[in-house]
């Protein structure tokens, strides 16, 4: 993990492409950039980065560039807003199991590939 704080305006935008090509060289590899600002000058970076995070009491051009928009300027809400989102993806990827295992077992039920087990189809107009 690379951590770069309190940049001058003019290296935002520079560190977040070296930030983005750093594992471009690795097979199968890809580096995510977080971009965390509330001013005018953040703006662009929050627009380049892969999530931008903006301050809740920063500018209104920050707030719309951004990604993500904390209600707070505390910055412990941006590891919140970070655990936040990996339960909202764990729970995605297991909901998207749970579907696949119910559909798996329920078309071929639907269509019909029981009947001579159990003598029982659904009727068609269900």
């Amino acid at each position: 993990q690379n951590i770069v704080k309190q940049l001058q305006n003019t290296r935002n935008i520079d560190i977040i492409d070296i930030l983005k090509n750093k594992e471009a060289g690795k097979k199968g590899s890809k580096s995510i950039v977080t971009f965390v600002g509330d001013g005018i000058n953040d703006s662009p970076s929050l627009a380049q980065a892969d999530v931008g995070i903006a301050i809740g009491a920063g500018t209104d051009v920050a707030i719309a560039s951004a990604s993500v928009v904390l209600m707070n300027s505390k910055l412990n809400d941006v590891l919140n807003a970070i655990d936040i989102s990996k339960a909202t993806v764990r729970r995605i990827r297991y909901n998207f199991g749970w579907a696949l295992v119910y559909n798996m077992c329920m078309i071929p039920f639907a269509a019909g590939a029981f009947y001579p087990l159990i003598h029982y189809a659904l009727p068609p107009f269900m």
